[in-house]
């Protein structure tokens, strides 16, 4: 079974490193995500819609356990919206709910 999400949405948004982060600013993101249980993978896209990701740009990888997310690379973390449709669609494991929740990433 295969998954998709296509999303827009104003957000505050900055670069972050090892150096310190940058001042949040407003932009519209468009985030795209896709989900292969059968490959047990996924992976993601988001950026600024203004400059189409010249601005802001991330992409990632999503791999899964018994059709439950259980780790990422790429980001930081994921955009609590990508956490809110993964759990919708019972796509999360207990370990991501529990945390997503505990920070206020999800809601439930």
């Amino acid at each position: 079974m295969r998954y998709d999400y296509d999303s827009e949405q104003e957000e505050q948004v900055f670069h972050e490193g090892s150096w310190g982060a940058t001042k949040p600013q407003p932009a519209t993101m468009k985030l795209t995500c896709w989900v292969d249980l059968e490959k047990q993978r996924g992976g993601l896209e988001w950026y600024d819609i203004e400059t189409g990701g010249n601005r802001f740009y991330a992409e990632g990888g999503l791999w899964f356990d018994d059709n439950k997310l259980s780790d990422y690379d790429g980001v930081a973390d994921l955009p609590p919206r990508l956490y809110q449709w993964l759990y919708e669609n019972e796509l999360l494991s207990d370990w991501f709910i529990k945390h997503a929740k505990e920070d206020g990433r999800l809601t439930i």
